[in-house]
């Protein structure tokens, strides 16, 4: 078993991950961010193939999501 502070979406990519969390630990072995933490989830490489998901959900959906926006800012 082992133990991570996980995040899972860096906000700053491409640029290196740059909040407090990666100055509180060993960043190389405590700290898993964006492709690391779900490739470490999976167990193996799958970060790209979750965002080709991503993208494709998102074009199917971009109506929907669109029209439920517009719903809310009534």
């Amino acid at each position: 078993m082992k133990t991570y502070i996980a995040i899972p979406y860096n906000p700053y990519h491409p640029r290196p991950y740059a909040r407090w969390t990666a100055n509180e630990c060993d960043v190389k072995n405590e700290l898993l961010i964006q492709e690391n933490f779900w490739n470490e989830c999976a167990g193996e490489e799958v970060y790209e193939d979750l965002l080709n998901i991503f993208r494709e959900v998102g074009v199917e959906m971009k109506s929907k999501i669109d029209q439920w926006i517009k719903s809310k800012s009534r």
